[in-house]
């Protein structure tokens, strides 16, 4: 499991009120992420749930500068959501 301390690769810089999937899951899920297994596209289903239902309900969606993980895979900028709609989607885990 990815100790507390090394979850800081995963935030990313959101406005208030928003979080990007991973920055989600390192804050309230961090045991998940045993599960992206170091693959920046393990999120993708998440995203694309995400990005649907803001389109559904006109919720708007962010860009911002990616965490550091993903820019290590040469990802530069990533979706924040509003965290109301990431409970939603992980409520599976709460």
């Amino acid at each position: 499991m990815f100790m507390e301390s090394t979850t800081f690769v995963f935030l990313s810089d959101c406005p208030e009120g928003y979080d990007t999937v991973l920055g989600y899951l390192a804050k309230r899920h961090p045991d998940l992420l045993d599960l992206i297994d170091k693959e920046p596209e393990a999120t993708t289903r998440d995203g694309f749930w995400l990005m649907h239902r803001c389109k559904e309900r006109g919720i708007k969606r962010l860009r911002v500068k990616a965490c550091p993980f993903l820019q290590a895979f040469g990802i530069t900028e990533v979706w924040s959501y509003p965290i109301g709609l990431l409970k939603e989607r992980f409520s599976l885990y709460n």
